[in-house]
């Protein structure tokens, strides 16, 4: 007897909807530490990562050397697990062995909720001005899109500006600004919202330092910060995006057993 299976699988399929949220942020913490010519080869301090989803640790360094030595940022850990550099400039006085260095770097899901330390290493610093923050909604597969950098060693009025080009729509971009000036200087922007302008003095020098966020409205932003002093002032600037979780989209799946077919819609983002 001769038998004939005949299978058609129709599964009236499924709405997959995936919302993804917008960055947003939390827990803005600052340290600064002032030492003797060259003293300073780490900078810690403690943090505590809120829980939510898709977290992104951002730490900001801003280390200044008064004469001397080139600084640098060697590395970063939290709570032991090393900091990924995202962007990093360091700025010259010109005719002087003066300098600042301004850098960002990122950890992606950071362990939350326990208050670990932050480590920054490096070398030949005098006064350092850092901060850290906690992102939420950082895409954890891609999280850092579009870099650049700016500086300057003129006196007086500056402004330093970094434009940014192939950017994504609802991201965030994050600055940082350090300049090595007496004084009291401290910087000021024109972005969206800041995270914090703060000093270290070392006699009568000091590295001030100032950060914050642009959200994206267009494929295209500069991000511009400003400040002042009649002299001695070494500028750096950099930028960092950091990319939201993709577009929310819905998409339905149909399969079709015998024929072996699967068929996959994605429908545009839902008005917000």
């Amino acid at each position: 007897m001769k038998r004939s299976l005949i299978l058609s699988l129709a599964l009236a399929a499924w709405s997959v909807s995936a919302f993804a949220g917008f960055i947003s942020s939390s827990n803005v913490v600052t340290t600064t530490q002032r030492s003797g010519p060259y003293g300073a080869l780490t900078s810690t301090f403690s943090y505590n990562v809120p829980s939510g989803t898709n977290r992104c640790l951002v730490v900001f360094a801003n280390v200044g050397v008064v004469s001397g030595a080139y600084p640098s940022v060697s590395s970063v850990t939290y709570g032991g697990v090393p900091l990924t550099r995202a962007v990093s400039k360091t700025q010259q006085e010109q005719g002087f062995f003066y300098y600042t260095d301004s850098e960002i770097w990122y950890l992606v899901n950071p362990a939350a909720g326990v208050s670990q330390n932050i480590v920054i290493s490096g070398a030949a610093w005098d006064a350092v001005a850092n901060g850290a923050v906690t992102l939420y909604n950082v895409n954890p597969f891609t999280p850092l899109g579009q870099t650049g950098s700016n500086g300057s060693s003129a006196d007086g009025s500056v402004a330093l500006s970094v434009p940014l080009s192939n950017l994504k729509l609802e991201s965030w971009i994050l600055s940082d600004i350090g300049h090595l000036s007496d004084g009291t200087n401290t910087p000021t922007s024109n972005i969206s919202g800041t995270f914090f302008t703060h000093s270290a003095f070392l006699a009568g020098e000091g590295e001030r330092a100032g950060a914050g966020y642009t959200e994206v409205d267009n494929t295209s932003e500069t991000v511009s910060w400003s400040y002042h002093k009649a002299s001695n002032i070494r500028g750096a600037l950099v930028a960092a995006e950091f990319l939201a979780i993709p577009e929310p989209g819905s998409f339905l799946l149909l399969l079709s057993g015998a024929a072996g077919v699967l068929m996959v819609r994605r429908q545009g983002r839902p008005a917000r």
